[in-house]
């Protein structure tokens, strides 16, 4: 895991080495609204996936989210999951 201090920075300052590649994401991740709705449930820890399928899909093949081995919905990276958590406005748990 991240130290605070690099995970406050990477989330906070976007015109560093992943600005670019973090941008896209949340603009990926911020249209249609289901899976902003779903990316906030994950963050949440309160996710259903029988209801969001195509969300988990679309941000499965987006490399963003991933199963774990013991079938969880998670971030691809702690990065990630800092990242929108901060832009999002959910502390990521």
């Amino acid at each position: 895991m991240f130290g605070r201090t690099v995970r406050a920075y990477l989330t906070n300052h976007d015109d560093g080495p992943f600005g670019d590649p973090l941008q896209r994401i949340l603009l990926g991740v911020s249209s249609p609204e289901h899976v902003t709705e779903f990316v906030r449930a994950v963050l949440k820890g309160d996710v259903n996936l029988r209801e969001n399928r195509d969300a988990f899909h679309r941000l499965q093949a987006a490399g963003i989210l991933r199963l774990s081995n013991d079938g969880r919905i998670v971030f691809r990276c702690e990065l990630y999951r800092a990242y929108l958590g901060a832009q999002i406005g959910i502390e990521a748990g």
